[in-house]
């Protein structure tokens, strides 16, 4: 059962407010690869390739080719979900960012004892992102002081991969990207072994976020166990979506808690929000999900 996390106030009729965000959205939104070469794109395509591009808060921008071609999968297209949810992990009210800058505080870790010693370090959020596509989202969080991992099906990995690698973040960050299989043990166990030390350390990513990834009833539950296996015990998950498959989707808001005891809504928020208002235009939805069930109480693989 999902809650709403605000109080959900009557929407205020701020059209111009409105208008001048959806018009800002669309202005970064595409371009053509030739327009952006100076962006660290670095490449010209055919007339079906575009750019997209998103400015992130520290001026820097993140700008990934899409391939609409790539054959059975949605993996070479940037979806309106992308761009809402990087503005509200980045620019959005201040308990919703999770890379407002450079850092997150974290328990620090006694490396020669393997155990939390209460003290607190100043260290980046390790994020995962599943059904990252063309990477736009993963690329503006990496700009923005995360670690990153962006993960997809063969089929859109080599268009992932080079955009991963005209999105470098500058050192100490990291942008990686693999395959990863939701429901797959190798899969979840190779995408934690990427994470690195932190990441094996806390028992999972800082942050998991996906867009447009509730498409299927029978990709549910592989898509909640793959979030549940790869998220630290502290972290939280935040899902971006518009509604592909309706039942799907109520699969997903039916099931999520069992895997999660903490599930609400952002959505009213998401429409509130100056820097990601274009998005109730779009009918995207947003939700959050933590607390992690035992995994002893975990639906049964089917």
């Amino acid at each position: 059962m999902f809650h709403d996390a605000g109080a959900a106030p009557a929407r205020c009729a701020q059209s111009l407010s409105v208008i001048c965000s959806l018009m800002l959205s669309v202005c970064v939104r595409i371009f053509v690869a030739s327009s952006l070469a100076d962006c660290g794109t670095g490449t010209r395509t055919h007339a079906r390739t575009l750019t997209h591009a998103r400015r992130c808060p520290s001026g820097d921008v993140a700008a990934v080719m899409q391939v609409p071609t790539v054959v059975d999968c949605t993996g070479g297209v940037v979806w309106e979900t992308a761009y809402a949810l990087a503005g509200w992990l980045t620019a959005g009210p201040p308990h919703a960012r999770i890379a407002p800058a450079a850092t997150t505080m974290a328990p620090q870790v006694d490396r020669s004892q393997s155990k939390s010693i209460g003290r607190k370090q100043t260290r980046r959020p390790a994020v995962l992102e599943l059904g990252a596509g063309c990477g736009l989202l993963g690329a503006v969080l990496a700009r923005c002081g995360c670690d990153v991992l962006v993960t997809e099906v063969d089929q859109a990995l080599p268009y992932l991969e080079s955009n991963v690698a005209s999105n470098a973040p500058p050192p100490p960050g990291w942008l990686k990207c693999t395959r990863l299989l939701w429901g797959n043990a190798a899969d979840i166990a190779t995408a934690l072994s990427m994470g690195g030390v932190e990441v094996a350390l806390h028992g999972g990513f800082d942050h998991i976020v996906a867009t447009d990834v509730i498409f299927a009833v029978s990709l549910v539950d592989p898509l909640l166990r793959t979030m549940h296996a790869c998220l630290a015990h502290h972290g939280s998950v935040h899902v971006c979506v518009q509604v592909r498959c309706a039942d799907a989707h109520a699969a997903f808001l039916d099931r999520a808690s069992l895997y999660f005891a903490d599930v609400c809504t952002l959505t009213p928020e998401l429409a509130r929000c100056e820097s990601t208002a274009f998005a109730a235009s779009c009918d995207c939805e947003l939700f959050r999900l933590g607390r992690k069930r035992p995994k002893k109480r975990l639906p049964s693989v089917q």
